[in-house]
């Protein structure tokens, strides 16, 4: 990172000032200029933060972190002496931070940001995979009802940012716990490398690794998981190794058979295939044949789903996630599965408001009441 250059009065060569050296694995995202000095956003796991780089001290960077939220610059028009942020976590959104540009210090007391517990699970090869866990509105204690979520793919952290649905399910006593898995980016390249291709049962590992610590140190009466689009295979997954982990799934837009879902017209293959593995490989076919929908001995515990698929979606069409379930429900006769088949929605949800806002309130429906006949 670089000053910009300052034309010398005597003609000079322009002299540029170097404010800092970043790493290949540094997230840097955008630079904005203050009369008092530079930020420069940085993601780090799953949230994001700043560094203020004063302007006649470049050299001593300050570090902008609220651990518990993702910090976004939301500047008010002519305030010039503090910079303002907007702290957003998946159940509470748009809480004020602001940072005192002469005394460099945060104006507002950080302990009153929503709280949020940051843990490890071990996983099967030892490896510490870490999740966040949000607790309920109300500071409800145990025994309670648990939300995990997850995603692990493409190098993509988990989503920390405010979601209706979380907020809503806050309110009514849940945790919500955001699992970060191998495949994503929590650490960088090589925590995506760790859960890609024939290393993607790491992130099934990772996964059911983190379920378990939920129910050691959260004690819930119920645990719920959620996955969408590459996010849903590894619950799937998980159900071959222990179909009694989860008391409910909610799947959205989801990925369940990653090879039969490859489309050699996609334009994106190549970015598939370097994702999920090749096909042809038989290492990669044994590996996920070991996760088919027949797959599974202990009928019984299969927990109920909930599937959404949107009728306009390119990325994974509803056709091979409704040839999954036909299979998955004609090897499992037990198996509780309910779809919702929504008309002009494509990948990322509806393209109305009110029918997103509609489809949200039969996810949640099913989430406080569907589940509890589990």
């Amino acid at each position: 990172l670089w000053k910009s250059p300052i034309q010398e009065e005597s003609g000079g060569a322009k002299k540029w000032i170097q404010l800092s050296n970043f790493k290949s694995s540094d997230q840097i995202g955008g630079i904005v200029a203050f009369p008092q000095g530079l930020f420069t956003k940085q993601a780090e796991g799953s949230h994001s933060s700043y560094l203020f780089y004063p302007e006649f001290h470049p050299e001593a960077a300050v570090p902008l972190t609220v651990p518990e939220c993702a910090l976004s610059l939301t500047q008010p028009i002519g305030a010039t002496d503090t910079a303002q942020f907007d702290c957003e976590t998946p159940t509470s959104y748009s809480t004020t931070v602001r940072f005192d540009l002469k005394n460099l210090h945060f104006s507002r007391p950080k302990n009153d940001v929503p709280g949020a517990v940051f843990l490890t699970a071990v996983s099967r090869d030892g490896t510490l995979v870490p999740y966040s866990i949000y607790p309920p509105k109300d500071g409800t204690q145990n025994p309670a009802r648990a939300i995990l979520t997850s995603y692990g793919a493409y190098g993509v952290e988990s989503s920390v940012t405010f979601n209706r649905m979380w907020s809503i399910l806050s309110e009514e006593g849940f945790h919500l716990v955001v699992a970060h898995p191998r495949g994503g980016g929590y650490y960088g390249r090589p925590w995506r490398e760790g859960g890609r291709a024939g290393n993607k049962l790491n992130t099934v590992s990772d996964l059911i690794a983190v379920a378990k610590a939920i129910w050691k140190h959260l004690k819930p009466v119920q645990l719920i998981g959620h996955g969408k689009s590459a996010g849903a295979w590894p619950f799937v997954a998980s159900l071959t190794e222990s179909s009694s982990l989860f008391d409910a799934l909610l799947l959205e837009m989801p990925v369940l058979d990653p090879l039969g879902q490859l489309d050699p017209a996609d334009p994106f293959l190549v970015q598939e295939v370097y994702e999920w593995g090749e096909p042809k490989n038989p290492h990669i076919r044994n590996m996920y044949q070991k996760y088919s929908p027949c797959t599974g001995e202990d009928l019984s515990a299969i927990p109920p789903m909930y599937i959404r698929v949107g009728s306009d979606d390119e990325r994974v069409p509803p056709e091979g996630v409704i040839r999954w379930i036909k299979s998955f429900t004609t090897c499992h006769k037990n198996a509780s599965i309910f779809l919702e088949q929504s008309d002009k929605t494509g990948h990322l949800g509806s393209y109305n408001l009110y029918d997103e806002i509609a489809s949200e309130s039969l996810r949640t429906h099913f989430l406080t009441h569907i589940a509890e006949t589990r």
